[in-house]
């Protein structure tokens, strides 16, 4: 094994370190011949000085080793640490290498469209907190129209003839008589006496044509060569959640049910500024800044241009709402979505330009000595 690249990595890189900051070391290692021929190579070696979980403090050391073919899949994947590491500044690392020093000089050609790691992570930290009362608001109205829906699709006239149920429940054959569907002819007694169908739940499909068309929502019909719709692809999106059409109604329901509930809890704490991980949020702004001057410069400085504001983030110095720290990491968000979708980046890297690069690599390094 030998080692390409050492650094300081998380806080110290991008300025936000203070005097409680542990140290966070991240590496690349070139597996041996043996390793490979025999393929047991590790992916990532750890070796932590806090070994019992629990917080650390300024005096531990995290150290994380990624093998050179581990370390290229992330990049080509838009991994937030391993573009991180190929934009720290010259001399920065405490090992380097000719390898590293040439992957540094072609980090652009992992720049695309599909840094989906830095979107994501923003958007995980960001929804732990509530960002726009719209959310809420769009959620509450599904709500109502699945608790109206279920309850309208459940009712049951008490002169409701047996076809006119079958085709109420979907049955594939409504011309069936009750002798041949005895199990289905004995819920249909029981829905007239009681005047609620007893079904397993309500289609999405069979009320395309009433879902709500708001603010997050959006439809996706995909069709058959036959011009069928192809319910397998076909879905109805919210807050970027899919919900394919032969699911059931009463799935969105018990979904956004537990996202009102959530959300509003959240978004209370929120408006008392407690229960805040303000670390986490300072994280979910750097990632964003980061992604926008990737896409705004091609390229990456440290200590980042905002250090100061993050850190005063990272230490609590304001109030989520009042100072519309919310606010901010929503526009945030949106100003790098539309970032990346308006940027001359392709969609996605040559992930065969960096196999070959691989290739050269060991062949040089290992099977040419």
């Amino acid at each position: 094994m030998k080692i390409l690249m050492k650094m300081k990595h998380g806080s110290h890189l991008y300025g936000t370190n203070t005097i409680k900051s542990d140290t966070d070391y991240k590496g690349i290692y070139l597996p041996s011949l043996e390793d490979y021929l025999l393929q047991k190579i590790q992916k990532t070696i750890t070796n932590n000085t806090n070994n019992h979980h629990s917080k650390n403090t300024n005096t531990d050391i995290d150290d994380q080793l990624f093998s050179l073919n581990y370390f290229i899949q992330l990049c080509i994947n838009g991994d937030t640490y391993a573009i991180d590491t190929l934009h720290a500044p010259q001399g920065w690392e405490e090992i380097t290498s000719d390898v590293w020093e040439d992957l540094k000089a072609k980090r652009h050609l992992f720049y695309s469209k599909n840094l989906k790691s830095y979107i994501g992570y923003c958007k995980g930290q960001a929804a732990k907190y509530s960002i726009k009362g719209s959310r809420l608001d769009t959620a509450k109205k599904i709500v109502e129209w699945c608790e109206k829906t279920i309850e309208e699709s459940k009712k049951i006239p008490a002169d409701m003839t047996f076809q006119a149920y079958l085709k109420h429940i979907h049955f594939h054959n409504t011309n069936a008589i009750p002798e041949n569907v005895p199990t289905i002819y004995k819920s249909y007694q029981e829905a007239i006496a009681n005047g609620n169908s007893n079904v397993k739940g309500t289609k999405i499909i069979f009320h395309l044509q009433n879902i709500p068309n708001l603010e997050y929502t959006k439809t996706y019909l995909f069709y058959n060569e036959d011009n069928s719709l192809d319910l397998q692809k076909s879905y109805y999106e919210i807050f970027d959640k899919k919900f394919y059409l032969s699911d059931y109604i009463e799935s969105i329901y018990k979904s956004l049910s537990h996202f009102c509930k959530e959300f509003g809890e959240r978004a209370e704490l929120a408006r008392q500024n407690q229960n805040i991980d303000w670390k986490a949020i300072h994280h979910a702004f750097r990632a964003g800044y980061q992604l926008q001057e990737i896409y705004e410069t091609q390229n990456l400085i440290y200590p980042l241009q905002e250090k100061e504001f993050l850190l005063k983030i990272k230490q609590g110095e304001f109030h989520y709402i009042d100072d519309k720290i919310n606010v901010k990491l929503e526009e945030l968000i949106e100003k790098v979505q539309d970032l990346s979708k308006n940027s001359t980046f392709p969609e996605k890297c040559d992930t065969k330009y960096w196999d070959n690069w691989l290739v050269n690599i060991l062949k040089s390094k290992l099977f040419c000595n």
